[in-house]
């Protein structure tokens, strides 16, 4: 039976896409007893003031857990694709101002641009164990370095900018499709973010994109698009497409996701994308970017204890005055998964179509 101190709301199961039950169910079942904590400390804030020294944010600000766990949790998900969006903003941004850069090698003249390619595959997702779609995962990562390597010959590879850095790169991120097609079945696919020369994949050229990742994965027909990023909106947009938001309903498939991508680098990144700097650990004001000093005492140890299992801490404005008296007060916010998972109130009991046995 569904114990009444652990059910999930229609709503709350609606609204986060994935039933938080569910998902804590079967991160019990498959002993992942650090991401369950991580899972349900997600959203609790700790009860210390920060304050900006510019005096951006009014009442101050607030530190917010965030269990980056983005297979499981919608929230999450969408931070770290903001976060993402924001640390390489500058960086395609730069090469979209750019426009199209011709660059001579070996004797031929080629033209490098930014591309968002996408290299399908059928390899569905569904009903796999955890070690199958992890070997699966890495046969997409190789094939597309193997891809990448073929559009951009040795010479174009071979070139420096005045920076000492490669002239072309290509970031790598595979995902699972929503099951949205026809079949309903989550296929494996990549994303691609390509700096480098054109890519021939026309009529005229023999279709040779298509056919070359063809023949790295073993389809005959895969899906095969790129598009040209012209415009700055839409490069930091592509930016989004490294990472996916939660598998809506499927919460044994988005477990298995996160054991796949536990400890590897989700986005790998070869050439001029290799190696962005890392920015300052502390927390900085999200307006002006000046450190933030805490007002009162602070456990640094806590925030750095959180840090090293995975998690990260998301800088809030103290908003209401109810959030700003629970502060003044000494009490945190606590965490929506907490709240949920530990506390019976509001619960209509077992989701509508589920055994309950």
């Amino acid at each position: 039976m569904y114990d009444s101190s652990e059910i999930c709301t229609a709503q709350v199961a609606d609204v986060r896409g994935l039933d938080v039950f569910q998902v804590t169910k079967h991160l019990r079942a498959r002993k992942m007893e650090t991401d369950l904590a991580r899972y349900q400390e997600c959203g609790a804030a700790l009860p210390t003031l920060f304050m900006c020294p510019n005096g951006c944010g009014g009442a101050g600000f607030v530190l917010t857990r965030r269990c980056m766990l983005p297979d499981l949790c919608p929230s999450c998900a969408s931070y770290v694709k903001f976060r993402r969006r924001r640390s390489w903003g500058p960086f395609v941004t730069k090469l979209v101002e750019r426009g199209p850069r011709a660059v001579t090698a070996g004797g031929k003249r080629y033209t490098l641009r930014l591309l968002h390619v996408t290299l399908g595959t059928n390899w569905a997702a569904d009903n796999l164990d955890a070690e199958t779609l992890w070997h699966l995962v890495e046969r997409l990562y190789i094939a597309a370095r193997e891809f990448y390597e073929w559009a951009v010959p040795p010479e174009v590879r071979a070139l420096r900018d005045r920076d000492g850095r490669p002239m072309c790169g290509c970031a790598v991120a595979p995902e699972v499709g929503g099951g949205e097609g026809e079949t309903g079945r989550h296929h494996l696919h990549v994303h691609m973010l390509y700096y480098g020369p054109y890519i021939p994949n026309r009529t005229q050229d023999g279709m040779a994109g298509t056919r070359k990742w063809a023949s790295l994965v073993g389809i005959a027909e895969p899906h095969f698009y790129i598009e040209i990023v012209k415009g700055v909106s839409q490069a930091i947009y592509t930016v989004s497409y490294t990472l996916k938001n939660p598998l809506k309903g499927d919460e044994d498939l988005a477990v298995t996701l996160r054991q796949v991508f536990a400890g590897r680098r989700r986005v790998r990144c070869y050439g001029r994308f290799y190696a962005f700097e890392k920015g300052d650990t502390r927390p900085h004001c999200p307006s002006c970017d000046a450190v933030l000093h805490c007002v009162g005492r602070f456990d640094w140890d806590e925030y750095y204890n959180w840090r090293a299992a995975g998690g990260e801490f998301e800088v809030t404005v103290l908003g209401n005055k109810a959030r700003q008296d629970a502060y003044y007060r000494g009490r945190s916010i606590g965490s929506l998964h907490q709240l949920i998972i530990t506390s019976g109130s509001g619960s209509r009991g077992p989701p509508t179509g589920r055994d309950a046995s």
